[in-house]
């Protein structure tokens, strides 16, 4: 496929061959066929290219778990634009100190964990929710999402060990099941039918 720009690494090379992928848009052309979106990669940026496509997949779901979460908790119908810059920081791994960004975690804190960390201080933060007044609901956020800065590196380390714990347990529940199978596949003992059982009373009948 000659002209196209690669999605994934950017380039275009024309002596490369390309994968195309498409969808449809949800718009039709003036003959009545629907209009399709395509994005085209090279053979050997495809597997990269899923894999991004993937992890840009699973990024958007945690995202919208927690801004679910977060309206309900600030009871408000969409986050704005300040609301969402400190969540993309935190994700990015800065925060804000002295009214500076600084990068406070070198690869970023994912979505998950930063709803997971509202999730272990959720009575503490319902707490100060329902008996703190401020001024505006970005008060109101701000103070809260400082509590989890605060609170994430432990939230982490309890998400962490917890996982350890479950895959331990997972381990030893399958070396248990391979031990119990082992057992039932050898083969059953081979018995002499010839041998007297010592419980035959035939003999005195």
């Amino acid at each position: 496929m000659k002209g196209y720009k690669c999605k994934f690494c950017g380039l275009k090379n024309d002596h490369l061959e390309m994968k195309c992928y498409s969808k449809p848009t949800g718009k039709f052309n003036k003959n009545g066929s629907e209009k399709m979106a395509r994005k085209y990669v090279h053979l050997k940026c495809d597997e990269e290219y899923k894999k991004n496509e993937a992890f840009k997949e699973k990024e958007l779901k945690e995202l919208d778990e927690l801004f679910t979460y977060l309206k309900k908790l600030h009871r408000i119908d969409t986050l704005d634009g300040r609301m969402m810059e400190k969540i993309q920081d935190l994700r990015n791994g800065t925060v804000v100190f002295n009214k500076k960004k600084i990068k406070r975690y070198k690869e970023g804190v994912p979505f998950r964990d930063i709803l997971y960390t509202y999730e272990v201080n959720e009575t503490y933060i319902n707490e100060i929710v329902s008996n703190m007044v401020f001024a505006a609901k970005w008060n109101e956020f701000s103070y809260v999402f400082a509590i989890v800065i605060n609170n994430i590196n432990d939230s982490i380390g309890v998400a962490s060990n917890k996982e350890t714990v479950m895959n331990r347990r997972e381990a030893v529940i399958d070396n248990n099941l391979v031990d119990q199978t082992s057992y039932s596949t050898d083969e059953p003992a081979k018995y002499n039918n010839n041998k007297k059982d010592v419980l035959d009373i035939s003999e005195f009948l």
